[in-house]
């Protein structure tokens, strides 16, 4: 078969030398920095607000017009035009100045590049750069990016920072393809312990994804919903953190985690249009041990096969959502999985999306529980 190919692409190559006229029309070499979002679903968060990203489909128009009020900014005037192009995502600064505070910040997620046609794996990104028409700006040149993400401040970590009228911020994304038939190394932490920031509490998406239990209805197509069932070690470990924070400041006499529940689509990721699905649901630890119950957070059958949800978390002391986690900041505060039950005529599989790309994927028996 190799051989057959190889004696194939000299046959191709040979011709092509042969006809000057057609040798510029062979296919060129695959190049992977040539991949685009256009098409593709991104999401838009504005520092860490609880409702969640907006998404948007790239086009060759402005994605986000007029934005503010879209993203959760205060007051109702528009503040940024954000244009998602092929390759780079634009922040222009509209109409009066106003005043961001510390650490603002703009996080892009969901982004999955279209390798070229012909190009073997996974487009993803690989590298940024950032430019800025502000003068004395140095902070946008923090922005970070993950393979499927970038974050960029534009606001000091220490004070805040005026935006003017044509202002703008421009992130070029640099792209990569990772081949399916490469081997991944494998991780040294599986996906159901991996570690926890230390600089967070001992709650974070993987968490979050075991505590959550299938719970089904009946027939294999029918809905189900997701039941709160935190294990032993996880209540140990969130009232040991518990114990420590109330050793180290008395006041501190609780932790609660609420969650909420958003309805995506059917597509590849999760995306638009996203809705709340139900109330809001917490769970409480109290000192010096008390843990919540298992519960069914989510109504019975309020979710549908084939269809993305996301779970997002705000973990908070003493129930203050606004002060989030003070000594750490909203990285600790804020996590989320997506997750979709895929239908078979003879299996039903519970797939988990991670905020990093990663996804798990459980067979669900025919006694309702996640293998």
């Amino acid at each position: 078969m190799l051989r057959s190919r190889f004696a194939t692409a000299v046959a191709t190559l040979c011709l092509a030398l042969a006809t000057a006229s057609n040798a510029l029309a062979q296919v060129p070499p695959c190049d992977c920095s040539r991949s685009s979002l256009m098409g593709t679903t991104v999401g838009t968060l504005l520092n860490s607000n609880f409702s969640g990203p907006v998404y948007k489909t790239v086009t060759t128009g402005v994605e986000l017009p007029a934005a503010g009020p879209t993203l959760g900014a205060a007051g109702p005037a528009p503040r940024w035009n954000i244009d998602f192009a092929a390759n780079s995502v634009r922040i222009d600064f509209l109409q009066q100045p106003a005043t961001y505070g510390a650490t603002s910040k703009f996080t892009f997620s969901s982004l999955a590049p279209v390798a070229p046609r012909g190009c073997p794996g996974r487009a993803y990104v690989s590298g940024i750069s950032v430019v800025t028409n502000k003068a004395n700006a140095p902070y946008v040149q923090n922005a970070t990016f993950t393979a499927n993400s970038v974050v960029v401040p534009f606001a000091p970590t220490a004070n805040g920072v005026d935006w003017y009228p044509g202002e703008y911020i421009i992130v070029t994304l640099k792209f990569a393809c990772k081949s399916d038939a490469t081997p991944t190394p494998a991780p040294t932490v599986s996906p159901t312990t991996a570690p926890f920031d230390p600089c967070c509490p001992p709650w974070n998406s993987t968490a979050l994804q075991n505590s959550m239990v299938y719970q089904g209805s009946g027939p294999i197509s029918g809905p189900y919903t997701l039941k709160f069932q935190p294990s032993a070690a996880t209540n140990s470990q969130i009232l040991a953190y518990l114990n420590y924070l109330h050793a180290i400041n008395p006041a501190i006499t609780s932790i609660n985690i609420q969650f909420q529940l958003w309805s995506g689509n059917n597509g590849s990721v999760f995306g638009p249009p996203a809705t709340q699905v139900g109330t809001n649901q917490s769970a409480t630890w109290i000192w010096p041990s008390t843990f919540p119950a298992p519960n069914l957070f989510f109504a019975s059958n309020a979710m549908i096969p084939n269809m993305w949800y996301r779970i997002q978390t705000q973990i908070s002391l003493n129930g203050n959502l606004n002060g989030h986690f003070t000594y750490f900041g909203d990285k600790c505060a804020f996590n989320y999985v997506d997750v979709r039950i895929q239908v078979s005529p003879s299996a039903r599989v519970l797939q988990t999306r991670f905020p990093d790309g990663r996804t798990l994927e459980r067979r669900i028996n025919v006694t309702n529980r996640a293998e």
